[in-house]
């Protein structure tokens, strides 16, 4: 076999674990967050659907996308969902691994895209990986554009249309993606103005100035479609004061100590933080380079300044703020950092020193697929089967409406939205409230006690409806619950 197939083979390989541990239907850790992707996709609508219930952000592209093996192929939405998630995903690895020469590199990038660590498990579950897989496709387009018109003019506007659509999808899965288009059209133009190339481009540049204002016209239209509820508060306070960003540093501070200090719980990740300081660290050991060519300038500049400004905008997040400067958020920046560095690496030249180098790279990224298993095994959620398989012995009981804690609702119908239907209790967020009558109109219904209820009471008022408890309670799906029937009339005679 040559190298390629090799490469290939592991990238294959990568891709296949990766989706035995975290697409949705085999991820052990899956919550209600989790879940709307495939409840979503379940009955799927426009323009109801066109965001995450009860916001106006993420747009739902592998609901939409996902139609297709739901509807097209009759697959289950739970797979529906896995396979439309991670094909985006493998579109937007190839391309980005395009910026990358040498195939131990390439292997080295699938490890960092598919299995992320644990604190980056983004990448694969939620918004982060999906709005940097179209990004990445676009980047692929732009450095390719010459290739593919050949200064033609159709070619150029069929081509720069197709661009103008991305942008768009990547905009509406993340409004955070305007940042990154706008840092590459900076550089990009910086890049035409220096080299004076800027009168061959009029074409381009006027394209550009019309769709970005069609564009923003139409995100526009598109929040505005989201149904919102009363008293939705997304971004009421968009910047911290000077008090709350330094108590974002000092958050992101002590997360850091922990780790460098050895006081998370999960050994490897700590192991993991040294060896990227250490691999980091290694290059001032190699000469400065003096040949990076202005293709390798633009996009080093483009991905090392998107990860700088998501940094700052993450400090100066109300909304990052008040959701404890999650380390969700630093997605982006570990794709980036791990890109940039990575495109680097390729420059130098292949000795004895850049081979120990490459281990200590190789080790980096293995740790960090280690540290999810490890986490998942011994700390949360303390198994490696799905959380599917957990939840799936709630279709034993038929037909049945389930009202719960936000985190034990969704995250237990989506195994089975025709059979189960479920919602968070009235005083929790509810993020889609059809989902409540859909909840009542079934012939069963049961309450879930976990993270909510101390005992189960003999009458519990939700909805504007009084529920009175049926028998005693039992254990399911990892779960104390209980069957409760509506009051009525019929019930007090």
């Amino acid at each position: 076999m040559n190298n390629n197939t090799i490469t290939y083979f592991f990238i294959s390989v990568i891709i296949l674990l990766s989706f035995f541990l975290f697409s949705s239907v085999y991820y052990p850790a899956l919550n209600s967050d989790d879940a709307l992707s495939v409840l979503i996709l379940h009955d799927y609508h426009l323009p109801h659907d066109i965001y995450f219930w009860g916001q106006d952000r993420y747009g739902t592209i592998v609901p939409l996308l996902g139609q297709l093996f739901f509807k097209g192929f009759g697959m289950s939405s739970l797979w529906a969902e896995s396979i439309a998630h991670y094909l985006i995903l493998v579109l937007g690895f190839f391309a980005f691994s395009s910026f990358l020469k040498s195939n131990f590199n390439k292997v080295v990038f699938a490890i960092i895209w598919f299995c992320p660590i644990l604190y980056f498990v983004a990448l694969v579950r939620f918004y982060s990986g999906l709005q940097y897989s179209v990004i990445a496709i676009i980047f692929y387009l732009i450095k390719n554009y010459s290739a593919f018109t050949k200064n033609k003019i159709l070619n150029k506007l069929l081509f720069l249309s197709f661009i103008f659509i991305l942008s768009l999808i990547a905009v509406w899965i993340s409004d955070l993606a305007s940042i990154t288009l706008l840092i590459a059209l900076f550089i990009i133009g910086l890049f035409l103005f220096l080299s004076k190339g800027f009168k061959k481009n009029y074409l381009e540049l006027t394209f550009i100035f019309v769709s970005s204002i069609i564009g923003s016209f139409i995100i526009y239209w598109f929040k505005k479609s989201a149904p919102l509820p009363k008293n939705y508060s997304f971004n009421s306070q968009l910047f911290n004061s000077a008090q709350e960003i330094g108590a974002s540093f000092q958050i992101i501070k002590n997360r850091l100590l922990d780790i460098f200090l050895f006081n998370d719980q999960n050994l490897f990740i700590s192991i993991y933080g040294w060896l990227a300081i250490l691999i980091l660290s290694a290059l001032f050991f190699f000469k400065k380079f003096t040949f990076l060519k202005n293709e390798n300038k633009k996009w080093l500049s483009i991905f090392l300044l998107d990860g700088l400004a998501l940094f700052l905008i993450i400090i100066i997040s109300h909304w990052a703020f008040l959701n404890g400067v999650a380390r969700r958020y630093f997605t982006g920046i570990y794709i980036v950092s791990w890109l940039s560095f990575l495109i680097y690496i390729d420059l130098i030249p292949e000795s004895t020193k850049k081979t120990i180098l490459k281990i200590g790279i190789c080790c980096t990224a293995v740790l960090g697929i280690m540290a999810s298993v490890y986490n998942f095994k011994y700390i949360h959620p303390k198994r490696l089967s799905s959380k599917a398989s957990v939840v799936k012995e709630f279709e034993q009981l038929g037909k049945i409406g389930i009202i719960a804690e936000y985190w034990n609702s969704y995250g237990t119908s989506f195994v089975n939205p025709d059979l189960i239907k479920a919602t968070p209790h009235d005083k929790e967020e509810v993020r889609n409230y059809d989902l409540v009558d859909s909840v009542f109109a079934q012939p069963r219904l049961y309450v879930i006690k976990d993270m909510w209820l101390d005992e189960f009471p003999d009458t519990l008022n939700q909805f504007g409806r009084t529920l009175i408890k049926v028998d005693s309670s039992f254990n399911i799906g990892n779960c104390v619950v209980n069957e409760y029937k509506t009051f009525t009339i019929d019930n007090k005679h």
